[in-house]
């Protein structure tokens, strides 16, 4: 045997002759023997399957789904499931065969009906086979009508139609026992059909089909209907009366009618008469006019077949006569006489009959009419002493076409009171701290109020009433100037009955012992006295229904002009001037006057009165008015804008601004304006014209600090006396211009008045406008130390944004806000810079585009630009596009300050600019439009490259102290702004940039000419700002700044878009510049990728 050490050691020798050792042998011999290994597991794994699948063979069983019945027609579905392969077999023919799983499917038609073996099997071991019958049903054959639909047919072609439930050989109609074919439809076997024209009737139709021997039918009746009902009768067809009538017609079949005032097609026609189909149809109509009445009439029948001619219903419609009766007085009527108006509901022939009578009296009272037609009217007499009672009317009347009417359809019954209260008693004057103190006791019946009657003498009667109380006590303080004074008192019911006066009593406050003997007046002087009194008394009645009558209006627009013009107060005001005028002549009686005194007294007496009854305004009329919004008007807001600023200290970018917040503030104004033109009539006989405008503005919320200024039409007044204000505003230019001022606004409402009728149309031409309160504005001048001195408006915190937070949960909030935008940005940043693939040329962080891909660049970085750059709010309507970069500019020391010109840059197509703007002008300081104050300095230069007079040589002196005072001319501001577009096409900048300037301080004393250099001062200045991109390009490029390169070139591209493609030098330079500049920029991008 041999040694194994010497086995283990010994080399072996492979395939090419060299030798190796036992492990190196054993290492190759590994893969080999794991392929064994699993080629063994395998067949092992095959054989251990088949023993398993045949373990579960000898349990398994078929699983057979199949219905046991189904009708012809259906299908017969047979499926089954088991191990092996499984066969389907059909009265011993296989149909269907499947592995693991088989289906068969199989319709029946019309002759299937009978009974069907299935037997399923399967080839696996031990699996047993299925048998299952079916049995498919008889279906017979069955007819059905189809058409006509309906029994009723109203055309006589009828089509005939049958379907079968199966295809069958032929179908037939038989027609009243008349046999007809019956043509299959679109080449079906199951639908038959055929018109026929029968005639109108009823009719029996038999339809019937045939397939095989079975043939079948079913039969359906039918009536055809193809004539319109006639109109047998109509009522009412003579003289009927009304105003309650009943329509009538009869029709010739079972029918539906309309009718109408005119004539038309039946659908047309307005009214129906009843619901349902009738042979008589109905309507009650109520015709409120007496005579010819005629209606048209159309019918329709069950069938749809309609009159196509009217029959026409007509009749004279008699109105039996009613009235209606109104008394000229308030109810309960008191003693007295009154005027009864009637009007009756048609005219009469005559007089009708009106009589009246008292709920306690035996007889009725006649009352004479007088009047024609429909009104008539008379008077009636209500007796002192007549007791609470009831006045009914009785009326009888003829109308002209000879009907009789009683009947009163309003006012045929009134309420009376005709006794007044019983006496009042028991008077009794007391001196009291006050005056004269009146006591009395009520008296039993109801009271209503108490009249007292005062004189400074005896002999008080009904003409001396003088006050009106409610309760039984009444204090006279006007009693202390005079010695005695007389009061009688009586009470007053509801119905306004007046009792009879108490008994005379006198009181008085005077000393006794000053008291002289009283010496009696003249009578001559005191009939003219009492006759005067007797006057003011009168007029202090006519106050007091006056007064009542302000005091109970109800109209809207009246009320509005008595509360306006005090309407109320004056009439109370007159009414106590005549009390004050009766008290003086009164006193006068007492003091023994002469002739000379009376006429004196006399005389006042009756200015004062004639004075007091122009105070009381009787009527008012209203003539016209108007009542509308107010439409935006943004001329009227721009033309009232110097009056809001006059002296408020604001420079022109600030009246721009606060423009800018006033049209925006004003979009959102409503402006309810309601005008209204008056005549009032008071009691003197005059008349007065009035025409009030009132406006209403409105907010949807509130606004801190406004001004509201009212610009009143040249039309509407002459002068500011000719205007009255109801308000507080300061009245401006003669009354045409009217300005409040408000702390906080919303809604407000002020209102305008003037003593003559003005046009509405001249009305509506006046303009509500809404602005905020000026805040003055402050302008830099040259050689300031910051860029842009400006002082806000506030008018953000007046619009109602909130200021920032002040707690510190918000301003948390704030601050997490501001993070949140800052990392957005970062990470915008990033992105923008941040690699991508398939870009030939391109390191994949670059965001600039190779000069191979042409145009794409500056198309690229032109929408970038337009995309992403903020524009600047215009104050200037017409202004749209971006914001204009920074210029440079130079302080009087030399220093370089930066000139921001954030005027709205406009687009390519068109200036944008508003006429006569000019970027950064305005009073020789340049101005923006969205109100922020420029610096500019003017800029000297020692000569000018080009042909110039000594005029401009003199401008362009190098004297910067005096450069900007030497008055220019207009052809040398032209010749000027000239030269400084020659100098910046030859690149030479300072130059131009100092012409530039002067131009712009040149023209702000002439704003014609502004104007009229408009289009060329916006040249220059594009051309001004190409240079300077250009040089910001060159810098970046210095730096190394991509990102300064890029915006540069975006600036650079869209300045040269507006100068245009002038062969000049700039031009010339700019794109030549641009391709290098483009190259730069793709070179410092895929550096810095390959940085990365």
């Amino acid at each position: 045997m041999e040694d194994v050490s010497d086995r283990e050691g010994s080399a072996l020798t492979g395939p090419d002759g060299r030798t190796m050792s036992h492990q190196a042998a054993g290492r190759r011999s590994r893969p080999r023997n794991v392929a064994r290994a699993i080629a063994l597991s395998v067949i092992a794994l095959f054989f251990l399957t088949v023993t398993l699948l045949s373990v579960v063979a000898d349990g398994a069983s078929i699983t057979v789904t199949a219905p046991s019945a189904v009708s012809e027609g259906n299908s017969v579905v047979v499926s089954a499931t088991g191990p092996g392969t499984i066969t389907i077999a059909l009265n011993n023919v296989i149909v269907a065969t499947g592995l693991g799983s088989v289906s068969h499917s199989r319709t029946t038609s019309v002759s299937d009906a009978g009974l069907y073996q299935y037997l399923i099997t399967s080839d696996a071991p031990g699996v047993a086979s299925q048998s299952r019958t079916v049995e498919v049903l008889d279906v017979p054959l069955v007819v059905t009508p189809v058409s006509p639909s309906t029994s009723d047919i109203s055309s006589s072609d009828v089509t005939i139609r049958a379907v079968a439930n199966w295809p069958v050989e032929f179908c037939y109609a038989l027609i009243d026992g008349e046999g007809h074919t019956l043509s299959a439809d679109d080449g079906t076997s199951t639908v038959h059909s055929g018109v026929f024209t029968l005639q109108d009737g009823v009719h029996t139709i038999d339809y019937k089909c045939k397939l095989g021997a079975e043939i079948a039918s079913t039969q359906k009746t039918v009536r055809v209907d193809t004539v319109a009902p006639t109109v047998l009768s109509t009522a009412p067809s003579a003289d009927t009366n009304g105003p309650h009538i009943t329509l009538a017609v009869d029709t010739s079949e079972v029918a539906q009618c309309r009718y109408g005032p005119d004539d038309a097609p039946y659908d047309s026609l307005p009214n129906t008469m009843g619901t349902t189909y009738a042979m008589r149809n109905t309507a009650l109509i109520v015709v409120e006019n007496e005579g010819p009445v005629t209606y048209f009439v159309r019918c329709r029948d069950l069938y749809g077949n309609t009159m196509q001619t009217s029959s026409i219903l007509s009749f004279i419609n008699r109105i039996p006569p009613s009235a209606d009766i109104s008394i000229d007085g308030e109810t309960p009527l008191r003693a007295g006489t009154y005027r009864v108006s009637l009007k009756t509901a048609v005219p009469l022939a005559n007089a009708p009959s009106l009589s009246y009578t008292l709920s306690d009296a035996t007889k009725s009272t006649a009352i004479v009419l007088e009047g024609e037609d429909d009104e008539w009217y008379g008077y009636l007499v209500i007796p002192d002493g007549a007791s609470d009672t009831v006045l009914s009317f009785s009326f009888s009347g003829k109308s002209v076409r000879g009907v009789t009417g009683a009947g009163i359809s309003d006012g045929a019954v009134f309420s009376v009171d005709a006794v007044p209260p019983e006496q009042v008693s028991a008077v009794s004057v007391t001196n009291a701290a006050g005056g004269i103190l009146l006591r009395w006791s009520a008296p039993d019946d109801d009271v209503a109020s108490y009249q007292i009657y005062r004189r400074s003498m005896e002999g008080v009667s009904v003409g001396d009433m003088y006050a009106v109380v409610g309760g039984t006590a009444f204090t006279d303080a006007s009693a202390r100037t005079e010695r005695y004074v007389y009061y009688r008192v009586a009470a007053v019911d509801d119905a306004g009955n007046v009792g009879p006066l108490s008994p005379e009593v006198y009181g008085s406050m005077v000393d006794p012992a000053l008291v002289q003997e009283a010496v009696a007046i003249d009578p001559v002087l005191g009939a003219l006295i009492d006759q005067e009194l007797s006057l003011i008394e009168s007029a202090m009645l006519d106050a007091d229904r006056t007064i009542k009558s302000l005091e109970e209006n109800t109209n809207d627009a009246e009320l509005r002009i008595i509360n306006d013009l005090d309407l109320l107060d004056r009439a109370r005001e007159a009414r106590l001037s005549m009390g004050r005028s009766a008290d003086r002549l009164r006193s006068l009686r007492d003091a023994s006057p002469s002739k000379d005194d009376v006429d004196a007294a006399v005389r006042d007496a009756q200015d004062e009165i004639a004075t007091a009854r122009t105070m009381l305004i009787r009527k008012i009329l209203p003539v016209q008015s108007v009542d509308l919004k107010q439409p935006f008007d943004e001329v009227a807001l721009r033309n009232g804008l110097p009056y809001v600023v006059a002296n408020a200290g604001m420079d022109a970018s600030a009246k721009a601004s606060l423009l800018e917040d006033s049209l925006v503030l004003n979009e959102k104004l409503t402006v309810d304006v309601l005008s209204s033109a008056f005549r009032l009539y008071d009691a003197a006989g005059n008349d007065y014209a009035y025409t009030f405008v009132r406006k209403r503005i409105r907010l949807d919320s509130p606004v801190n600090d406004v001004v509201v200024l009212e610009l009143v039409p040249r039309e509407f007044i002459s002068s500011e006396a000719d205007i009255t204000v109801i308000g507080d505003p300061v009245v401006l230019e003669d009354g045409l211009v009217l300005q409040f001022s408000y702390q906080v606004a919303q809604e407000k409402e002020f209102a305008y008045y003037v003593r003559e009728q003005v046009p509405m149309e001249v009305v509506k031409t006046s303009r509500t406008l809404l602005y905020p309160k000026p805040q003055p504005g402050v302008v830099s001048v040259p050689g300031g130390d910051s860029e842009t001195d400006v002082l806000a408006t506030g008018f953000a915190t007046r619009l109602g944004i909130p200021h920032l937070p002040s707690s510190s949960s918000d301003m948390l909030l704030v601050v997490l806000g501001i993070t949140i935008i800052i990392a957005l940005g970062a990470y915008y940043v990033s992105l923008s810079s941040a690699p991508f693939k398939g870009v030939p040329g391109v390191s994949r962080r670059t965001r600039g585009v190779p000069s191979h891909l042409g145009s794409s660049l500056t198309n690229g970085l032109s929408i970038l630009s337009r995309k992403y750059r903020p524009s600047n709010d215009s104050t200037i309507a017409g202004t749209s596009g971006r914001a204009r970069p920074a210029m440079p500019s130079t302080t009087s020391n030399g220093a370089s300050v930066s000139t921001p010109l954030t005027a709205e840059y406009p687009s390519k197509r068109s200036s944008g600019y508003p006429s006569g703007y000019s970027p950064g002008y305005s009073a020789g300081v340049a101005i923006t439009n969205s109100g922020a104050s420029i610096r500019v300095a003017a800029s000297t230069v020692a000569s000018v490259d080009g042909p110039v007079g000594s005029s401009i040589s003199a401008i362009l002196s190098p004297d910067s102290s005096s450069c900007l005072a030497i008055p220019i001319s207009s052809s040398d501001v032209r010749e000027l702004l000239s030269t400084a577009e020659r100098m910046i096409d030859h690149k030479n900048y300072e130059l131009s940039l100092s012409a530039y300037k002067k131009v712009l301080h040149a023209l702000s004393a002439d704003e014609g000419l502004s104007q009229e250099l408009h289009e060329h001062i916006l040249r220059v200045y594009d051309k001004l700002l190409l240079f300077k991109r250009m040089d910001d390009a060159r810098a970046a490029v210095d730096a190394n700044d991509a990102l300064a390169l890029r915006a540069a070139l975006d600036e650079t591209r869209f300045c040269a878009e507006r100068v245009g493609d002038a062969r000049t030098t700039l031009i010339t330079d700019a794109k030549d510049a641009y391709a290098g500049f483009v190259r730069e920029l793709n070179r410092m991008e895929i550096a810095k990728n390959e940085r990365y």
